[in-house]
């Protein structure tokens, strides 16, 4: 009989600079962006670049507490900030041998993986978290017919199954 585990906990952080909308965009104020807003319907500019209150989308108001505010000045590269990247991973390896009377060799083998990985990002809202499972199967079978002939036969079973999950689709 042989079992194993091991067992991974990284915990870590990453620097992470990057664009995010400020709260004027947010109320339809781009007269900071370098590009000319234009009126959906008819194409044409809006003036200074500012969408009146009366057209910006209730849904963008709402949207707006899941942003976090800038860290930093201007438009680009405004959000400085540390972003979780975690490595969760429970694994076990477990086997027994079985030797029946001098000329048969049975065994079996268990592995089993679970990891959850954790995918930071500046906006809270693109961030993952990824589970991943992972067991495997093995059943061998071994028959010594003579000393110059031996028989051996396996099985084998190997099933991952891995997901993305970004909390705020949920």
């Amino acid at each position: 009989f042989m079992g194993s585990y091991e067992g991974l906990r990284l915990v870590r952080g990453s620097a992470s600079l990057a664009t995010i909308m400020t709260p004027q965009m947010f109320q339809g104020d781009f007269s900071q962006a370098p590009i000319v807003v234009k009126e959906p319907a008819s194409g044409q500019p809006f003036p200074s670049n500012i969408i009146p209150a009366s057209k910006v989308s209730p849904v963008v108001q709402k949207l707006q507490q899941y942003y976090p505010q800038p860290t930093g000045p201007g438009i680009t590269n405004n959000l400085n900030t540390i972003v979780p990247n975690n490595n969760n991973t429970d694994q076990t390896v477990d086997r027994i041998d079985q030797d029946i009377g001098e000329k048969v060799r049975l065994f079996f083998r268990y592995q089993r993986q679970q990891t959850t990985l954790l995918a930071g990002s500046a906006n809270p809202a693109n961030a993952t978290a990824s589970p991943v499972d992972s067991n495997n199967y093995s059943i061998g079978y071994t028959h010594t017919l003579k000393p110059s002939l031996v028989s051996d036969m396996r099985f084998g079973r190997q099933y991952s199954n891995a997901s993305l999950v970004n909390s705020f689709y949920l």
